[in-house]
């Protein structure tokens, strides 16, 4: 006997139809195109973000060595320097002569020949007007020379300062170029010592720099207080151009990043060289459209800051109003942070329209934007450093 086996269906044991098919893959395709526009939109901000944070990092170094430089502004600098028939040094000479560091030169200033610690302008020397920054001091340089210095005394009674040598493991390198500056009346009084009309010397251990013997204020006495000498590295060559160092800060149009919005430089310091006067470029922060200084000053000697200026002009601030009466210096720096962003439009304006305040209410100036190509797809950030000088007196 043959037994048939038989299979029911029920309506539940059908398959799906094409039209179903196409409908749950049209909704599957819809939720990966959606996600997949999400995932790219949270990357392009992932790398935004990423970039931002890659040009803080990039821009820490460079406003250290800024604030270092303004902190150390006036150190080393020689307070007076004698009056010698024969003695020249000069400071910057680029070609060519028009290059805005030549005028910032200061070898026949009205006060002798004494380096003021800070000079500069902000009036058409300058990328879009901003700052022109120069700061004086020894240890400005890039050099290992110039970060030594050291002190030596000698007491009237011994005649000589001949055969002295310098203290601490700081000291010069031995060949060195130095200058050293005659310490008298509790350190109020810093003049630079001359060898005959030269104005430096290669250091040398003993110190044998043919000093004349301060004078003696009781001859033959034992408690006869010491002269002190304080002899500050400048170069590793030997002599040297100027007695100080010397940085200059702008913005320069050279080697200019491809990340950077047209209209914008690199803010950069430039040291000048003691063996012919050219300069050597440091670059400090990229992309940048604007920098302005401005320095506080106490007039009236009362430790508080009265007057704020964007520059100290020679014929009104030398060396010793320098000194007294600058007590703050303030940088402010307008950049951008990251690359240019189709996706972003800036719109933190506060200067009115399309300007942004580069500064605060001690100094700087409204900056327009408009100046610069597709300036509202860049994310715009005003620097502000604020510094306090710490040797000028």
């Amino acid at each position: 006997m043959n037994h048939r086996k038989t299979r029911n269906f029920s309506f539940n044991e059908r398959g799906f139809s094409l039209i179903e098919l196409l409908v749950v893959m049209a909704i599957l395709v819809f939720a990966i195109a959606v996600s997949a526009s999400m995932f790219t939109s949270i990357l392009g901000q992932s790398k935004q973000q990423g970039r931002i944070a890659e040009t803080q990092l990039e821009n820490l170094p460079g406003l250290e060595m800024l604030r270092s430089d303004i902190e150390h502004a006036g150190y080393g600098l020689p307070w007076s320097v004698p009056s010698v028939s024969g003695i020249v040094y000069s400071e910057a000479q680029v070609n060519p002569a028009a290059d805005p560091a030549n005028n910032f030169n200061e070898v026949n200033a009205p006060w002798g020949g004494v380096p003021r610690a800070f000079s500069g302008d902000q009036v058409g020397v300058n990328v879009l007007g901003s700052s022109y920054f120069v700061i004086r001091a020894a240890n400005v340089a890039m050099n290992d020379q110039s970060q030594r210095w050291t002190m030596v005394s000698n007491k009237p009674v011994q005649g000589t300062i001949d055969g002295l040598t310098g203290l601490g493991s700081d000291r010069p390198q031995i060949g060195q170029g130095v200058i050293v500056l005659e310490m008298r009346s509790a350190e109020t009084f810093r003049q630079l010592h001359m060898y005959g009309t030269a104005f430096s010397i290669g250091y040398t251990e003993p110190l044998n720099t043919n000093f004349s013997p301060p004078p003696m204020e009781h001859p033959g006495d034992a408690t006869e207080p010491a002269q002190s000498y304080m002899v500050y590295g400048i170069d590793n060559a030997s002599p040297v151009r100027m007695p100080f160092n010397r940085a200059d800060y702008f913005i320069s149009l050279n080697s200019i990043p491809s990340t950077c919005a047209a209209g914008t430089g690199v803010l950069t310091k430039y040291t000048v060289n003691h063996n012919g006067g050219s300069l050597t470029a440091f670059p400090v922060i990229d992309c940048v459209a604007d920098f302005q200084v401005s320095f506080g000053l106490d007039t009236n000697t009362d430790n508080v800051i009265d007057q704020w200026l964007a520059s100290l002009p020679a014929a009104t601030y030398g060396p010793e109003q320098i000194r007294k009466m600058v007590k703050e210096v303030r940088v402010y720096i307008l950049l951008h942070e990251g690359r240019m962003d189709p996706s972003f439009t800036f719109s933190d304006f506060t200067g009115g329209g399309t300007s942004v305040r580069v500064g605060d209410t001690y100094g700087g100036r409204n900056f327009d934007l408009a100046a610069i190509a597709n300036f509202q797809n860049y994310r715009w950030k005003v620097i502000t450093m604020v510094v306090t000088p710490k040797n000028l007196q």
